[in-house]
């Protein structure tokens, strides 16, 4: 948390607050999942940083410098995912996977 979206930046602390209030607006399950989303995601990115990041309305899953290692694997999760109610954007080097309380 104490990382922004880009390595090695710390966020301000306006940031952190804000991210501890958005934080909060989702139950401990949304939370848990992001978490286990993000334990996944390690297992089949290789060398890229993965982060949480809290919204108003939403809890994404970032992927920078996201380089596949495990392709079956990662296409089983994105499929049990999209099931799930997972959206996935690709940006410019990178991945976020996006969902909802």
């Amino acid at each position: 948390m104490s990382k922004s979206m880009f390595e090695g930046q710390t966020a301000s602390p306006s940031a952190r607050m804000r991210e501890l209030k958005n934080r909060s607006r989702f139950s401990s399950q949304a939370r848990l999942r992001a978490e286990r989303m993000k334990l996944a995601l390690d297992c089949v990115y290789a060398n890229s940083a993965v982060t949480v990041e809290y919204g108003k309305t939403a809890i994404r899953v970032r992927v920078a410098d996201a380089f596949i290692r495990n392709r079956a694997e990662l296409r089983l999760l994105e499929q049990e995912w999209t099931q799930s109610g997972v959206a996935k954007d690709q940006l410019k080097g990178s991945v976020v996977y996006s969902f909802g309380d």
